[in-house]
């Protein structure tokens, strides 16, 4: 088809049909932007308020502090149930604590609840769930989200004053009371393969 032939087709348009067209267009454009606003409105809710909450390689005290995250206005820390795990006379236990979902927060508790001095400090905590992240703009705004992956790495580094705690109160045991104190907080993100780096 040419110009010549597309010109002679739209010149034989009936009015009829123009005016219909026009009006089935005008009849969804409002029903379009309602569900893209909607769906706009839900990306921003989950990106800022739900997501990173749920599954994050950051804690929540990183990406507040991180200037490329942008974060509602109220940023309160996120405060939750959090199980201690703790060594008494030979048997794994744990206890509830409200506190701010922080490694940071959540240590010196654990760190108490097991008879741990402050010599022994947490460094830092760095979760891969080895996901991918997507940005994009909704109405000027950058967002972004998170999708994980199938296979989670939970990173802890820490003084190694901890090893000096391990003949009385046993290495695995102590180990083990650390990483699920640390993990839970994440909401049960299963821990494939678990890395403690003394320093």
């Amino acid at each position: 088809m040419n110009a010549i032939d597309l010109l002679e087709a739209v010149g034989s348009a009936d009015e009829k049909e123009i005016a219909g067209a026009e009006e089935a267009l005008n009849r969804s454009a409002p029903r379009t932007r309602w569900v893209a606003a909607l769906a706009a409105c839900l990306a921003v809710m989950l990106c800022i308020g739900i997501l990173p909450g749920l599954l994050r390689e950051k804690p929540v005290h990183e990406i507040m502090e991180d200037s490329s995250y942008t974060l509602a206005e109220d940023t309160s820390p996120l405060i939750a149930a959090v199980p201690i795990y703790y060594i008494q006379d030979g048997t794994l236990l744990s206890e509830e604590r409200e506190l701010e979902v922080n490694p940071q927060k959540i240590f010196p508790v654990w760190r108490e609840k097991n008879g741990i001095g402050e010599e022994v400090v947490l460094y830092s905590v760095f979760i891969d769930t080895h996901g991918t992240e997507s940005r994009y703009t909704v109405e000027g705004n950058d967002v972004a989200t998170y999708t994980p992956g199938e296979y989670t790495t939970f990173e802890i580094r820490i003084s190694a004053a901890l090893k000096e705690y391990f003949p009385e109160k046993g290495e695995e045991m102590l180990l083990d009371s650390l990483e699920k104190t640390l993990a839970t907080p994440y909401f049960g993100l299963p821990v494939d393969e678990f890395n403690l780096i003394y320093e």
